[in-house]
């Protein structure tokens, strides 16, 4: 999700220059999708099509293939891994230099 990101934000970029969108429609996935268009000015709506990724209260973390907390000890799993694998955000992606027009 986050190696290819800035190359996203970048072609947007310059697509956007070629031409002009009212807005960006893309996946919640895609990071750098969201900072190019940030970068352009363009407003940017994010789909989640599939399993939805960001921790909520109730649903295990994404990725370890956990069943739902039905305990104390489920609960305060659920929060350690929440914790010590937090999601890429598109501030990282911003931090590496995001092209601007």
């Amino acid at each position: 999700m986050i190696g290819p990101s800035l190359g996203y934000a970048e072609d947007l970029v310059e697509e956007l220059g070629r031409a002009p969108a009212d807005v960006v429609v893309t996946s919640e996935t895609l990071l750098g999708a969201m900072v190019g268009a940030e970068a352009a000015g363009v407003p940017c709506v994010a789909i989640a099509p599939g399993i939805y990724l960001f921790p909520r209260p109730g649903v295990p973390p994404y990725g370890p293939g956990l069943q739902p907390a039905r305990s104390l000890v489920g609960r305060l799993r659920d929060r350690v891994i929440t914790a010590l694998v937090p999601l890429p955000s598109a501030g990282c992606v911003r931090a590496r230099g995001c092209p601007h027009p």
